[in-house]
């Protein structure tokens, strides 16, 4: 809104000329924006972790070759700033699954993801078991599913100490659903905090006072891709005791998307 003196219409009166702008669309335009720089920085910030966590692990043997480290120190450097780069744009957003999907193996993703972060889990002597279901067949969009564990994985690294353990099991259940357990014995949650998990930005002060990074965004992320498989999301936690993710989606889907 802006204003304007306007000539006098007479003696002892004054015509101001006020000027709305509508700037709804500006906004949303604005806010669009946003989510796209987050989702894209957040999502990217998974697999440079990895890289990183796996250059990090070369750098320490003794027996590279000639122009080998000086090379991995420059990917380390370059993995770093990246990784700077994406911290510093993250903004919140979801993007879901897509359609058509198509025949996913649960155990394949999580296997995947497993490798991913084995150099970090070790570096933080951490132990990562993979149990349950040798396949565990879904239809659903295998990159965003990957995505999901991925968040949850780093989550669990991230908030269980040195020593601590992490497990991820796989099954299936009555209904003929597919079920994802994630499982940690780290630091855990009060209640109230487990009830705003999936809120933007929320991190609990525990996380914030231990100086723990975070954006407060993937569980928000996890929660619609989940959402996007017909799929459902729930946690359970405790204090002192660790915490309990458990992934449930619909097996059915896979034989509708065959017929």
């Amino acid at each position: 809104m802006s204003t304007q003196p306007m000539a006098s219409a007479g003696e002892g009166e004054a015509i101001t000329l006020v000027v709305i702008d509508d700037v709804t669309a500006r906004l949303e335009v604005d806010e669009e924006r946003r989510a796209f720089n987050a989702m894209i920085s957040h999502e990217l910030r998974n697999p440079l972790t990895a890289i990183v966590g796996h250059v990090d692990l070369l750098r320490e043997r003794e027996d590279l070759p000639g122009r080998v480290p000086a090379q991995l120190e420059i990917i380390a450097n370059a993995g770093e700033r990246m990784h700077d780069l994406v911290t510093s744009i993250l903004r919140q957003t979801s993007h879901t699954a897509r359609d058509p999907f198509e025949s996913v193996d649960l155990r394949e993703v999580v296997e995947s993801a497993a490798a991913s972060y084995a150099p970090v889990i070790s570096s933080n002597r951490q132990t990562l078991r993979v149990e349950g279901a040798e396949s565990l067949v879904i239809s659903g969009d295998a990159f965003r599913l990957r995505q999901v564990v991925d968040n949850l994985l780093s989550n669990a690294a991230k908030y269980t100490p040195a020593g601590g353990h992490i497990g991820i099991d796989l099954d299936t259940m009555a209904g003929d659903q597919a079920v994802v357990t994630i499982v940690d014995d780290g630091f855990g949650m009060a209640a109230d905090d487990v009830a705003r998990v999936f809120e933007p930005y929320f991190r609990t002060d525990s996380a914030v006072r231990a100086g723990i990074g975070g954006t407060g965004l993937g569980m928000g992320i996890v929660r619609e891709i989940v959402s996007a498989h017909e799929g459902s999301i729930d946690i359970a936690s405790e204090v002192g005791v660790g915490t309990r993710v458990t992934l449930r989606f619909p097996q059915r889907r896979v034989m509708e998307a065959q017929v």
